[in-house]
């Protein structure tokens, strides 16, 4: 498969996962616990590097600064920590509140992170005048949620919203004199029927944009950057726990109560996951895949399971991109070149199957299944249509010989072609 299983990570740690992050610098997979706990494995040889416990309550979110060469871990417990290159603790945060989720808005070189009912902004400090990574001072405070803030993103300008009262909010982050935040700009006060436990920002290689709502209502939507609905997904067996987007394949993962993900086209808002066969010997597994993050230094998807394990699934490019199902061994096998693609192919059962590749996305197929006989009774037919329909050209030239006709006969003969006399003289 293009994505492939690489490894299994066993027995992590006694508290469940409650986030996954990657550092770039460090070459490490983090992952944070219940209990505050932070541990980190080398993304080549999957051993344990670093152990560490630092916050008081759950690990909530992992960020990466490239600028301040800083990885940034917030937790329930009030805190934000900054971690050094080699594992320390390179500053400690006090905020007073749990923080939920922080997002960087490189634009305007600020900090914003969810907090309970409200959305605080704060400027970054490389040089740490001011004591800490961060400008604790006057931050900006945006009210318009009314519940935990879970989800923020940001692309250019725009700060995306969404948390446990059902809202999504649009923020633009423009600055003019005298402003220093956001303003909100566009509000869905209902975006789901339950509360939005998770929001992902897609954008593809065509420079489509996408924003990517989960929430406990069981049920995925997919949005324009407008927040206008495009595609709306249901049918999930639980609670949507994680949306990823994965840029080699243009698929979108969700995790969902099950030990597959499931897996869409987000242009088409198809379920395309029968033709993925990414997942096709998980399905009987007894685990669930909980939160997921995609690492595009590794080409990997990382995911963590209710059992407390870690699995990771790892790019091939020269794995199948689709995987087309037949009950019986294949025996014989053609395709056309053009469009539409057509591939045929025969069983060990006696049956022939044409599938044709929708126009809608590069994965599904549709299938049409005939017995051999009846193929054979197919080809006959079209063989004695094509012969009926055939119509040979009695239309004759004759050169000037001796024996040639007269000029009446040679037009009689000539048929369509009368008007033509040189010929026959």
């Amino acid at each position: 498969m293009a994505m492939e299983k690489n490894f299994v990570i066993k027995e992590t740690h006694h508290k469940a996962v409650t986030v996954l992050s990657y550092h770039p610098l460090r070459r490490e997979i983090l992952a944070g616990f219940e209990d505050g706990h932070i541990k980190a494995w080398d993304s080549e040889t999957y051993k344990l590097a670093i152990v560490t416990h630092e916050h008081e309550g759950w690990v909530t979110d992992f960020l990466f600064w490239q600028e301040g060469k800083v990885m940034l871990s917030s937790s329930n417990d009030g805190s934000i920590i900054a971690w050094s290159n080699n594992g320390g603790v390179a500053d400690r945060i006090k905020l007073g509140a749990p923080v939920y989720v922080m997002a960087l808005n490189l634009r305007r070189h600020q900090l914003v992170c969810g907090f309970n009912a409200c959305i605080k902004v704060y400027s970054l400090d490389d040089n740490r005048e001011s004591g800490h990574f961060i400008k604790l001072r006057h931050p900006f405070i945006s009210r318009e949620h009314t519940d935990i803030v879970k989800c923020i993103t940001c692309l250019e300008s725009r700060v995306y919203s969404a948390g446990y009262d059902q809202r999504l909010i649009i923020y633009d982050s423009s600055s003019y004199p005298g402003h220093r935040g956001i303003s909100k700009v566009f509000c869905n006060p209902k975006a789901h029927e339950a509360g939005i436990c998770c929001l992902s920002l897609v954008r593809d290689t065509d420079n489509n944009t996408w924003l990517i709502t989960g929430s406990f209502d069981k049920v995925v939507k997919i949005w324009s950057v407008d927040g206008k609905l495009t595609h709306r997904l249901d049918g999930f067996l639980s609670t949507i726990s994680d949306i990823v987007y994965v840029p080699n394949i243009k698929t979108v993962w969700i995790a969902s109560g099950s030990p597959v993900a499931s897996v869409y086209d987000p242009k088409s808002g198809e379920n395309v996951s029968d033709f993925i066969g990414t997942f096709a010997s998980e399905e009987n597994q007894k685990y669930q895949l909980q939160y997921m993050t995609y690492v595009p230094e590794l080409n990997s998807v990382i995911a963590s399971t209710n059992r407390r394990t870690l699995l990771v699934w790892r790019y091939n490019p020269a794995g199948c991109v689709t995987a087309l199902k037949c009950k019986h061994a294949v025996e014989s096998l053609t395709y056309t070149r053009k469009v539409p693609i057509l591939i045929f192919n025969g069983g060990s059962d006696g049956q022939s199957n044409k599938w044709e590749r929708l126009q809608s996305n590069h994965f599904m197929y549709s299938k049409e299944t005939f017995l051999h006989a009846e193929a054979k009774t197919k080809l006959s037919q079209l063989k004695t249509h094509a012969k009926q329909s055939y119509k040979p050209l009695h239309n004759k030239l004759f050169l000037r010989n001796p024996n040639a006709p007269n000029a009446d006969q040679c037009r009689e003969d000539r048929g369509d072609l009368t008007g033509v006399s040189n010929t026959c003289k």
